[in-house]
């Protein structure tokens, strides 16, 4: 009995000390695991502080046009801290090392910054996007969230508009054209186009609204892409072919042609038509169903007889769209799609042709049976309409001598009034010596004006023997007053010699150059809701005075063409057939040049 007593004793000490120990085990690791929790948790508050500090200097690059000479930065926050050190520095390019630091716990990664150009983000938005139950979107390959966004002075549009409306305003059914500020809220009846720029101090709400059109490019500008109906479009061997649908801006509706089942050498062709030849660099092509969709051969043509095939062009797949590029090969009249043999197909809905929009446009000259463009010349000697505006700046166009006072070379833009103009400089391009002449600007049409007149406010410029000579002159080249004219825009104009005296020479070429204003400016929001067919070609910017929203809801077949800015949220919710197709603007008047480069980082890499 004695020994069973000891012997439970020594069991009963054994568990003692096995639960003491399991027990102290189970303590330590309870305050390890808590330590590590802690210091886990401190590491995590370390890089939130390190990230607080990349954004604080972003914020200062921001608002800096030269990094160069920038010194480092400390701050305090959330009980932590965090310090940025410029590891190298130069004007436009950084590279930096970030520290976060929490109860003695730190985080550090390097990254390096870069001032990107503003012209090359499709989409800027100043606050967040919402894509809630949106389906086939299609947003920009750039774009950004929470970024810095340049100022628009929109008294600028204020005081060089067409159409000055004060109060709310109504865009009724119709074609509208030029330059119009509303001093106001903007709505839209259905079937309205507007070519030219709406400029608004309000909101601009289409809501319940169809096929609403806003062009910032009106023909002959630079804008790269264009609608091109079915007048312009042939074919041979494509199934189910629908011209109409080709180049109607509206990206994903109706299919405009099959390949399936169709054999190698069928062709869509586009003919632009005497004197408007286009230096086309990309093709872009939508689609619904797709099988070796990509195997297409692009060619070009002078006569649409006698074609050239693109070399080498890029391909660019993303999603339902395919896209070619290739090196600039001049303006041309006719192009094709040739689809290569022993491949598939597939349905089709829409092709863009984009031209380069850092050349200006060819103007070409009269065909027979055409009323398009330099339309002659009168007393000019060696006149050849063909070289007037062939970009070749080193062939002589003709020639002045001082014997011939009131000879002029005439432009004529046609009879359409979406083909008239309002220039702001006239550029000649003068190849020998003397070669130069005093010209008179004018101007002129058959719908406001009874004789030409001349534009004389700020047109001018010094005398030069050799090189380019330019005259400019102010948008406004009649004050109207309060008088309302539709556009002031005008189909003549032309270069009059003056002066017997001055000499004359060869000028090999000469281009009217006009401003490329923005489709699509509200200081307000922007609110496109339950309605259908909406397309803007040209900048979009809503909330220019950097408080508005844009919200696209229930509403289908939304094409942006060109940069859209958004300084809120852009809240693109219960929507299908959304895009935003990125086109460089180039220069925008009135917007902040020293905004016109944004600081953008690259992926950051953690240090130790």
């Amino acid at each position: 009995m004695k020994k069973n007593t000891g012997f439970a004793l020594m069991a009963a000490l054994v568990v003692l000390v096995l639960f003491a120990t399991l027990g102290f085990v189970a303590v330590n690791l309870f305050f390890s695991d808590t330590g590590i929790a802690f210091a886990s948790f401190r590491s995590t508050q370390a890089l939130y502080l390190a990230e607080a500090g990349l954004q604080y200097a972003m914020q200062n690059l921001a608002a800096d046009n030269d990094w160069s000479d920038n010194s480092d930065i400390s701050g305090n926050m959330a009980g932590g801290s965090f310090n940025v050190h410029y590891v190298t520095k130069s004007q436009d390019s950084v590279t930096l090392k970030v520290t976060g630091t929490k109860n003695e716990v730190s985080r550090k990664f390097t990254t390096n910054v870069v001032r990107s150009p503003i012209s090359r983000y499709g989409l800027l938005i100043g606050g967040h996007m919402n894509r809630q139950w949106a389906v086939n979107t299609e947003l920009p390959e750039y774009y950004l969230e929470s970024a810095p966004l340049p100022t628009l002075d929109t008294d600028y549009y204020r005081n060089i508009a067409d159409h000055k409306i004060t109060g709310n305003y109504t865009f009724h059914s119709g074609d509208y054209y030029g330059v119009w500020f509303i001093d106001g809220s903007v709505e839209f009846d259905d079937n309205v186009n507007i070519y030219g720029s709406l400029i608004a101090t309000g909101n601009v709400n289409m809501k319940g609204d169809s096929h609403i059109t806003i062009d910032a490019y009106p023909y002959p500008l630079r804008g790269s892409r264009k609608k091109y109906g079915t007048a312009f479009w042939s074919q041979s061997g494509l199934g189910a072919f629908e011209g109409d649908e080709i180049n109607d801006g509206i990206i994903y509706d109706i299919s405009c042609f099959s390949t399936n089942s169709v054999p190698g050498g069928a062709y869509l062709q586009l003919d632009l038509g005497a004197c408007n030849d286009r230096d086309f660099v990309k093709v872009e092509l939508f689609f619904i169903l797709s099988s070796d969709y990509n195997d297409w051969t692009i060619r070009y043509s002078d006569d649409g007889a006698t074609w050239t095939s693109v070399i080498n062009p890029t391909l660019e797949i993303s999603g339902l769209k395919c896209r070619y590029s290739w090196a600039n090969v001049g303006r041309h009249r006719y192009w094709r799609l040739q689809k290569s043999a022993g491949v598939g197909g597939g349905l089709y809905t829409e092709i863009q042709f984009v031209s380069d929009l850092s050349s200006l446009p060819n103007l070409g000259t009269t065909s027979s049976g055409s009323t398009c463009y330099f339309g002659g010349s009168s007393g000019l000697g060696n006149f050849d309409g063909t070289k007037v505006n062939d970009g070749i700046t080193t062939v002589p166009a003709f020639d002045t001598n001082p014997s011939n006072p009131g000879a002029y070379l005439l432009l004529d833009l046609g009879t359409d009034l979406f083909k008239y103009n309002k220039f702001i400089q006239a550029s000649l391009d003068i190849i020998n010596s003397p070669a130069y002449a005093q010209w008179d600007l004018q101007y002129y049409d058959d719908k406001y004006t009874s004789a030409w007149r001349s534009v004389y406010t700020g047109a001018g410029g010094n005398p030069v023997s050799v090189g380019k000579h330019n005259y400019s002159w102010d948008y406004n080249v009649e004050d109207w007053s309060s008088t309302d004219r539709e556009g002031y825009y005008y189909r003549y104009w032309r270069l009059y010699k003056t002066n017997a005296a001055t000499p004359g020479g060869d000028h090999a070429e000469v281009q009217f150059n006009a401003p490329l204003y923005p489709a699509l400016v509200s200081n307000g929001n922007f609110i496109f809701q339950d309605a259908t067919d909406l397309n803007v070609v040209g900048l979009v910017y809503v909330g220019a005075d950097l408080s508005g929203n844009l919200l696209l809801q229930l509403t289908l077949y939304v094409n942006f063409t060109g940069v859209v800015i958004v300084a809120g949220n852009f809240n693109l919710q219960l929507s299908a057939f959304v895009s935003i197709v990125y086109q460089d603007q180039g220069a925008v008047p009135a917007i902040d040049p020293s905004l016109s480069k944004i600081p953008i980082y690259s992926a950051w890499q953690e240090t130790y």
